[in-house]
């Protein structure tokens, strides 16, 4: 493993293309890094305000047809899991520790398809715009 993947964790992004098509990529988001300062408090970087949260229990009863995200943010697979379909026809499982970074605030959006096996726990967390625009930058030259 190279030096820029130890400071990065995968993730899986859905984000709206110019026509409104749903897509899903694969990214990796930098970790926070801590640099320590000898005169005085440390300086942390990769960090961002949290907009909101909120945990979900969702299972087959909860899943959803095609919807836009609320607002941009992160959706951390606590246990269980779930997939996710974007309009292009991609699809994703995500399971425990899986990151989807949700950029589809407009255009068809995506559908949510939980594991018949059991319920699914996740919890939100909607981002600020900085993290926003980092993580479109990431999508950016992948389209």
């Amino acid at each position: 493993m190279s030096g820029d993947e130890d400071a990065t964790v995968p993730a899986v992004c859905v984000f709206a293309t110019a026509d409104g098509t749903s897509r899903l990529a694969d990214i990796r988001l930098p970790t926070l890094r801590v640099i320590p300062n000898d005169s005085g408090p440390s300086t942390f970087l990769g960090t961002y305000a949290a907009t909101l949260f909120g945990v979900v229990k969702g299972g087959a009863a909860t899943a959803k047809d095609w919807h836009i995200s609320a607002t941009a943010g992160l959706s951390i697979v606590l246990n269980g899991a779930w997939e996710i379909e974007a309009g292009s026809g991609q699809r994703r499982r995500l399971g425990p520790g899986s990151i989807l970074v949700m950029l589809d605030t407009h255009g068809q959006g995506h559908r949510a398809h939980y594991d018949p096996a059991g319920p699914c726990d996740v919890i939100g967390v909607g981002i600020g715009e900085a993290a926003r625009a980092e993580y479109e930058a990431l999508v950016a030259g992948l389209v």
